[in-house]
């Protein structure tokens, strides 16, 4: 399940990806442009193309300012799905600055369509900034190309011949990809031995069936509990005992505070494996002063919602919830945030299994002093899993 994001626009993923493309179709030529005189906010014409099917895209990638994360929004020219998603720059040598030219940029696009297909490339700009070209695959592995860029006339002319050109594979068969099916993902913790699990209520919301992976493999069945939309909590409960993890009662963070995340993020492109992140708090209030959440800049990803925040004495101080979108914040105040996520603390989590299993709840025993990172993540791995919701 995708982080609920403060801002509207989704996440763009840092994934490289070597792909042993086919050759091409013919790409649309450059318009000279210097990189000097080019906008603050810059629309170009796009084309994209499977491979091996029968389908082809187009549509713009937009840029705001120079060199600044882009956006792509693409249409099928076959079926009837749009695709739409961030393409930041991920590497911008020392010499492409304004005003010098775009040798060496490269970036990522990520795509969701409409049809539940996900999308990933790897573009190149070229040196005049001007246009560019990618490679990628979607989440069943199918290849494609994109070329951007070039004058308007030049892009229908590359439009057309890719259309021409891919009109005598097979047609593209319909996605295996999560998303087809109503499909998402997030993390949970185990809160008591009798099986009560913790996670963020958007990660199970509208779900007709929930699930948990447990470390053995096992894919289990969850029981939704209890629902607290307003501080985006849910409870569920499996048929497995885990070692639960304390949650404190009172939150007494402070900035610098090292913390560590667990979860799942991205597992589409990243894989099930847990991952585990690390950094400190920032700030002790969320988005516009909001008393429950707590400010940290442990790296997090979609999938990472309902995972436990924790510091060194292996206690959860708090649960990962939202994200400051970098793509919406630098449309909407032209500067990209620096990991900026947000989690709510502790005492809400406590308070709520409190209220809902009773006074004769109680949290696991605190450690004593702290350990090393690294024993922590490994003592606490069974105790964090996988959420799969169906919708």
């Amino acid at each position: 399940m995708f982080l609920r994001s403060l801002l509207t626009a989704s996440l763009g993923a840092a994934l490289l990806l070597a792909a042993a493309c086919a050759a091409p179709a013919p790409a649309p030529q450059p318009t000279r442009i210097q990189p000097s005189r080019l906008p603050q906010s810059l629309e170009m014409p796009a084309v994209a193309w499977f491979d091996d099917y029968n389908e082809v895209l187009a549509g713009t990638i937009t840029r705001y300012g120079f060199l600044l994360p882009r956006t792509l929004d693409l249409k099928t020219q076959v079926g009837s799905a749009r695709c739409v998603g961030g393409a930041p720059v991920k590497v911008m040598p020392p010499a492409a600055l304004p005003p010098a030219r775009c040798d060496g940029v490269r970036g990522m696009a990520q795509l969701t369509c409409s049809d539940g297909r996900a999308l990933l490339f790897e573009w190149s700009a070229d040196p005049e900034c001007a246009s560019g070209f990618g490679k990628g695959r979607d989440a069943d592995g199918n290849r494609l190309h994109l070329v951007y860029g070039g004058s308007p006339e030049r892009a229908k002319t590359a439009l057309n011949e890719a259309v021409r050109s891919q009109a005598r594979r097979p047609a593209l068969p319909a996605t295996g990809g999560e998303a087809a099916h109503g499909i998402g993902t997030g993390t949970a913790f185990f809160v008591s031995w009798d099986g009560h699990l913790l996670t963020n209520h958007h990660v199970i919301d509208q779900a007709t069936r929930v699930q948990v992976k447990l470390d053995d493999g096992d894919l289990v069945d969850a029981e939704i509990v209890s629902r607290d939309p307003d501080n985006d909590l849910a409870l569920l409960k499996v048929k497995a005992i885990r070692r639960p993890l304390p949650v404190r009662r009172t939150n007494d963070l402070a900035r610098g505070t090292e913390v560590m995340v667990l979860g799942y993020p991205l597992v589409t492109l990243q894989g099930s494996d847990q991952k585990a992140t690390f950094g400190h708090v920032n700030a002790l209030k969320g988005m516009q002063g909001d008393d429950r959440y707590t400010q940290v800049d442990a790296p997090v990803q979609p999938g990472n919602s309902g995972g436990p925040l924790m510091n060194q004495r292996g206690e959860v101080v708090g649960v990962i919830t939202a994200i400051l979108n970098p793509l919406a914040t630098a449309a909407v105040a032209g500067v990209i945030p620096q990991n900026v996520n947000y989690a709510l603390k502790s005492d809400y989590a406590h308070q709520m299994l409190r209220r809902r299993l009773g006074s004769d709840w109680r949290a696991e025993k605190e450690a004593t002093s702290p350990g090393s990172w690294e024993a922590l993540a490994s003592n606490v791995e069974a105790s964090v899993v996988l959420v799969v919701a169906e919708r």
